[in-house]
């Protein structure tokens, strides 16, 4: 899948480059995740909006990962999962979800900002693309 952004290295190259160093080596600004806890809280969100019987739509400004998207809609094994609306803050993350797309993942994403008059053009050529991925 192209983009109009930079490409972002692999989980591997990223895994190869740095599991395993000290934290004070990491370079800045990084994020440490741990995915027991984080599968735990996304759990019990959607837990919770189920219950409340309202529709979830997960953020994925934190993150910015197809990874942590898949865990905080509850998409990491084989079921499908209810749950497929999220929102982003810019253009670059919903780009790099549209693998997610693809694979019926997501299926809504809601641009959560205001929108800029000059990225009208870019956020149509993103609807397309996700509506031909789809069809």
């Amino acid at each position: 899948m192209t983009t109009p952004y930079m490409a972002l290295p692999s989980q591997a190259a990223l895994q190869a480059a740095y599991v395993g160093l000290p934290l004070a080596v990491l370079p800045t600004p990084s994020v440490v995740i741990d995915v027991s806890i984080m599968r735990r809280n996304a759990e019990r969100m959607r837990r919770a909006v189920d219950r409340a019987g309202v529709r979830f739509r997960c953020h994925i400004k934190t993150h910015k990962a197809v990874e942590g998207t898949r865990v905080c809609l509850g998409a990491e094994g084989s079921a499908p999962s209810q749950h497929r609306a999220i929102i982003v803050s810019t253009l670059a993350e919903a780009w790099h979800v549209l693998p997610l797309v693809e694979e019926g993942v997501v299926d809504d994403i809601l641009y959560g900002v205001p929108l800029p008059v000059l990225r009208i053009a870019e956020a149509r050529r993103l609807r397309d693309t996700m509506r031909s991925s789809t069809d």
